[in-house]
């Protein structure tokens, strides 16, 4: 028990100085008149300064507002000029897609007209075509028709010990032919070789198929008869006519034979 209330009167003791000591330091002593300004002074730089940066905060934030403003206007006007080329494009769209469709059928006519076109000089050509063939057919025709029959006559040729150098064969005759000219043609056609001299009236036929006159006597040589008849005249003038049968003949004396 005593030594619990010692501690008790110990405790006490110490709270008791404690007190006494805080009060001690706590005395307030009067200013003076420097102290006094200098509190006064440092108070209004302080006001002064708490002020200005009252006032700095304030035009920053005024600041910051009228960016913003200013950015929300921008971004008014950017979505408004958006919203007015969407609606000009929205506007010319209609009239770009009108004027694209009548370009569009104006060169689908155009093009249908020149196909249309085409086909009509196509079909001018095809039908002056057709009429120039037939009337060049219309033409021919008659030409075929009007074609006249030829005229022939017959030739042959008997050689020596009536060896026959060329069989009756139907020769083309034109106009003013003679003997010679109808015997002529059919030899070179037939490639027989001949020889003679003169002409016209003084022409002499002296061999043909490689036999002359005088190879078999003084009185041998080629005679020509005409539908059977010997000449009167020289073969180079003695005409022929359609249907004349002309025949040669190789004699051994032409004085017998009518030459």
């Amino acid at each position: 028990m005593y030594f619990k209330k010692s501690i008790v009167y110990l405790v006490f003791i110490l709270l008791f100085t404690f007190l006494v000591g805080g009060c001690a330091k706590d005395k307030v002593q009067p200013l003076t008149q420097d102290q006094v300004k200098q509190e006064t002074q440092s108070e209004d730089h302080e006001g002064q300064k708490v002020s200005e940066n009252t006032k700095q905060k304030d035009a920053a934030k005024n600041e910051k507002v009228e960016e913003k403003s200013s950015q929300e206007k921008a971004t008014q006007e950017k979505s408004t000029s958006r919203t007015t080329q969407s609606q000009e494009k929205v506007e010319k769209s209609p009239e770009e897609s009108s004027v694209k469709k009548e370009a569009s059928s104006a060169s689908t006519e155009r093009k249908k007209s020149a196909a249309s076109s085409q086909t009509k000089s196509e079909n001018k050509t095809s039908t002056a075509t057709a009429k120039a063939s037939t009337k060049a057919t219309s033409k021919e025709e008659p030409a075929v028709q009007k074609q006249q029959p030829v005229s022939t006559a017959t030739v042959s040729i008997t050689g020596y010990n009536s060896k026959t150098i060329l069989s009756s064969t139907k020769v083309e005759i034109q106009k003013n032919d003679t003997v010679f000219d109808v015997t002529k043609r059919v030899l070179q056609a037939r490639g027989i070789a001949y020889e003679k001299s003169g002409s016209g009236a003084t022409l002499y036929i002296k061999g043909i198929a490689g036999t002359y006159e005088f190879d078999h006597g003084a009185n041998s040589g080629w005679l020509a008869e005409k539908n059977g008849q010997s000449l009167s005249r020289s073969a180079g003038i003695e005409p022929v006519q359609k249907g004349d049968n002309i025949h040669w003949i190789y004699t051994h004396n032409y004085t017998k034979n009518g030459g």
